[in-house]
């Protein structure tokens, strides 16, 4: 990649790294992208609201390509020891997307100045943290035409600048489950005269070990206890309402249906049991991530043209990534990018390195060309 690009790059990401937006609120991010391009490539740029991509048109037949970075940073404070550091209070980059948003850029503005011998699509989608985002972006797809999409993530603990995927599951489905259980409140000293939640509360927070027991699951299944709510500190007060919030994962989206089904089954026995009534609300909600045997196959010859380390991931990502809801459609690969022996993802330390965008476009630049 060109140096000049480069500085560029690390420009951008050094501005998105200070203003950083929650998901569906990248108003800024998404007009300092927009603006870069247009300043620095001749691509076409199509708004679509809260997200947008740009093209490059080849004048070759065939589909096209894509590649997406997500906008949206995560509502996690930051320090000020940074020289570009988060001037949100309440949202910073220690997920990498202003790295990813960067990289992408950075490869748009290669591809404008020195070609590419297909169509190439560059989208940046809002709301990936929530996964509400690429389902609205899945309809670039339905548009265009495209028929293989790809996306990086940068992964500390993976040795540097080593390049990580597999075939099939790669990152795990997930989906929050909230279990509110009511009743009815009473004196502290005739808890009788209500219906205190409580015990069946901990009956179905003993279930879940029992639930995830055996042999009967093909692949990783999880069920996390992430919020339980029961009364307020009050000791005159029996309190009538408790709530349980689940995160629930499966390596396949079928076994994670299965366990979610499973869990609200048992949670409406014993709240009939207890004379409670129930209410089931769902959050959260993202797809398994299943990479194609052969958009992966891509990612290893790249890998070989750019003299890459690459890592055949023995196991799937236990996280969630909304990238599956492309994969559902068409073919395509989401794949890792090692940072080393750095601060982990999602922690106040972690900070995109920099000098990783440059690996990202090349990967990116050589996959564009098979």
């Amino acid at each position: 990649m060109e140096k000049e690009i480069n500085d560029l790059a690390v420009e951008l990401r050094h501005e998105l790294h200070r203003h950083p937006e929650l998901a569906n609120q990248e108003v800024q991010t998404k007009q300092l992208i927009m603006e870069f391009l247009e300043k620095h490539t001749e691509l076409e740029l199509v708004d679509r609201g809260p997200w947008f991509y740009a093209i490059y048109k080849s004048g070759a037949d065939g589909p096209g390509i894509a590649f997406r970075a997500c906008m949206d940073a995560i509502a996690l404070s930051e320090d000020c020891s940074l020289p570009y550091h988060s001037e949100n209070t309440e949202a910073s980059h220690k997920w990498g997307n202003d790295g990813h948003c960067a990289s992408l850029a950075a490869f748009a503005v290669e591809t404008s100045r020195h070609g590419a011998p297909r169509d190439v699509y560059f989208l940046f989608q809002h709301a990936g943290e929530t996964g509400i985002g690429a389902t609205e972006c899945c309809e670039l797809i339905r548009e265009r035409g495209i028929e293989e999409m790809f996306s990086f993530q940068n992964m500390p603990e993976y040795p540097y600048g080593a390049i990580a995927a597999r075939e099939g599951t790669i990152n795990c489905a997930s989906k929050g489950v909230s279990v509110k259980l009511i009743g009815a409140t009473s004196h502290a000293s005739i808890p009788e005269n209500g219906r205190n939640p409580a015990q069946t509360a901990a009956k179905i927070v003993q279930y879940v070990p029992d639930m995830l027991a055996g042999d009967q699951y093909y692949g990783l299944v999880q069920c996390t206890i992430v919020h339980i709510k029961l009364g307020d500190r009050n000791f005159n007060t029996s309190p009538g309402e408790a709530e349980i919030c689940f995160t629930c994962r499966g390596q396949y989206e079928y076994e994670l249906d299965a366990i979610v089904k499973e869990l609200i089954s048992v949670a409406t026995k014993l709240s009939l049991a207890g004379n409670l009534d129930i209410e089931i609300s769902y959050s959260d909600a993202f797809p398994e991530t299943a990479n194609c045997s052969g958009s992966v196959e891509k990612i290893r010859k790249a890998c070989k043209n750019c003299g890459y380390e690459y890592i055949d991931m023995n196991e799937p990502l236990r996280g969630s990534e909304d990238f599956g809801h492309y994969t559902k459609l068409i073919d395509g690969a989401n794949f890792f990018i090692g940072a080393g022996d750095v601060p982990d993802l999602c922690t106040e330390g972690y900070d995109f390195d920099d000098s990783l965008i440059e690996t990202a476009v090349e990967v990116y630049k050589r996959v564009a060309a098979i």
